[in-house]
């Protein structure tokens, strides 16, 4: 509330509300979202330069690694957060899940990194990266979320 009130005194909170017709809950979930996402980019920032260091090729191995570790991530989130939604707080969801993970996982970079192997006429590279991606993420998602379910009925 502390937060609410403070934001109501600044003029751009006014002029910001007009313009996109919003209630103060929804414009409190955004600006969570827009935290958990400045986080979860400036996150994958970090993880991206860490793995590209640590593995030099011109395979995007760090991109993949964090995209790997975003959606494991998810999945074990995903599964706490359907455990226990009525004492968390409202925007938990918001910030965590759309916000940080959204920011985290970098799907547009994967994208742009596969083109730039096909206009370097790497193709088994850029099939590689797509197929490496989406295969590993997607068991990635499920151990997260079978994990985290193991483990939390232990």
């Amino acid at each position: 509330m502390i937060l609410i009130k403070k934001l109501q005194k600044l003029h751009f909170y006014k002029i910001i509300k007009y313009i996109f017709y919003i209630s103060e809950n929804r414009l409190i979930s955004y600006l969570w979202i827009g935290l958990g996402s400045a986080l979860g980019g400036i996150t994958r920032h970090w993880f991206s330069i860490f793995f590209d260091k640590l593995i030099v090729s011109s395979m995007p191995w760090g991109t993949i690694l964090v995209n790997t570790l975003g959606c494991f991530a998810i999945g074990c989130f995903s599964y706490l957060i359907s455990l226990d939604q009525k004492s968390l707080p409202v925007d938990f969801n918001s910030f965590l899940l759309i916000g940080f993970c959204g920011g985290f996982t970098t799907f547009s970079a994967f994208s742009m990194q596969s083109f730039n192997l096909i206009k370097n006429g790497e193709w088994l590279n850029m099939f590689g990266n797509i197929a490496i991606s989406v295969i590993i993420c997607l068991i990635a998602v499920f151990l997260g979320y079978f994990l985290t379910s193991v483990l939390k009925s232990t």
